[in-house]
């Protein structure tokens, strides 16, 4: 039996589902191309070589080449704007330099050109830490002769703000004595090596900023969460009454621009997953003294909660 009506109707509904379809936008695989990784500091440093050594593996689980663009310069800040301005679309990922934002907005009360909260984290891939360090020439060969020093104490820096910095004026609040900076040194490189010679008499860094003077350095406090290998005598800040100050250091932390797609994020946070559980990846970060510890959005949140309660809680000092 026919019905022209009914087919007509039929028809005219096939048609209007065709014209919608032909209007959505065509969702393809995620990713389809290569992705840009920024990194906000030069070539050869902390930051530039753990996204070197995550970038193979993160091409191996998302099946695309990973290209890494440095960006340097105002500690980090420049490149982290760069990312957080960058098309959010799951192509444009790095690390932001946390820190320097936090360490301006919580210690210094400046209003910063980015919101960093706002950012996507797929997951923080390591943390950097560093030992509290003085040189064979200080005569202050403890932590309990810098506590019971009757002047301040000459650390290095690379700047005022920098990590070197900050570490060292935390650490001396907590445990209750005064420093004085040197600042103006290129990299804690070169800050560990003035250390070495005796124009100052402590500094902070890791073992390989103060690789080829090892004999005249003098590791006294490691600011992370356990012992290292590379130094397994030398405590722990937690273990000498300071918990709070495991979490300084610089966390790297693998980012993407406000307003990234969930389902690019999906995706990015289970190649990252994948990537950081990799036994050469993690034989890299044992190497270079790094932590690993896998955080995923709530949990980087919650630690950079304690980092920017640190920062708050010195600004008495700087009025002093």
């Amino acid at each position: 039996m026919y019905f022209p009506g009914t087919l007509n109707a039929l028809r005219g509904a096939a048609a209007g589902v065709l014209l919608f379809a032909t209007a959505l936008p065509v969702s393809a695989a995620f990713p389809e191309k290569a992705i840009t990784f920024i990194v906000p500091f030069g070539a050869g440093g902390g930051f530039d070589r753990s996204a070197r050594a995550l970038a193979p593996h993160l091409e191996k689980h998302l099946g695309v080449a990973i290209a890494i663009r440095n960006k340097p310069g105002a500690g980090g800040r420049k490149g982290s704007i760069l990312l957080y301005k960058s098309k959010a679309d799951g192509y444009t990922i790095g690390w932001v330099q946390y820190v320097a934002f936090l360490n301006d907005m919580h210690l210094f009360g400046k209003k910063t050109p980015i919101d960093v909260s706002k950012f996507e984290v797929i997951q923080q891939a390591n943390r950097s830490s560093h030992y509290l360090y003085v040189g064979k020439k200080s005569p202050f060969t403890s932590v309990a002769a810098l506590k019971k020093a009757s002047r301040p104490v000459k650390f290095t820096a690379t700047g005022v703000g920098s990590s070197s910095w900050i570490e060292a004026l935390a650490f001396a609040s907590a445990a209750g004595f005064k420093v004085d900076f040197i600042t103006g040194y290129k990299s804690l490189t070169v800050a560990a090596l003035a250390v070495a010679k005796g124009d100052g008499e402590g500094g902070i860094g890791s073992s390989n900023h103060f690789r080829g003077i090892a004999d005249e350095i003098k590791p006294l406090v490691w600011l992370g969460s356990s012992r290292t290998a590379k130094h397994p005598n030398v405590p722990t800040a937690k273990e000498i009454g300071y918990p709070k100050l495991a979490a300084l250091g610089s966390p790297r932390v693998v980012v993407a621009p406000p307003g990234t797609p969930k389902s690019a994020l999906a995706v990015l946070r289970a190649a990252m997953k994948k990537a950081t559980a990799e036994p050469k990846y993690l034989a890299f970060a044992k190497k270079s003294s790094l932590s690993i510890d896998p955080l995923g959005p709530d949990g980087v949140r919650k630690s950079l909660n304690v980092l920017a309660g640190i920062f708050s809680s010195m600004k008495g000092i700087l009025k002093k």
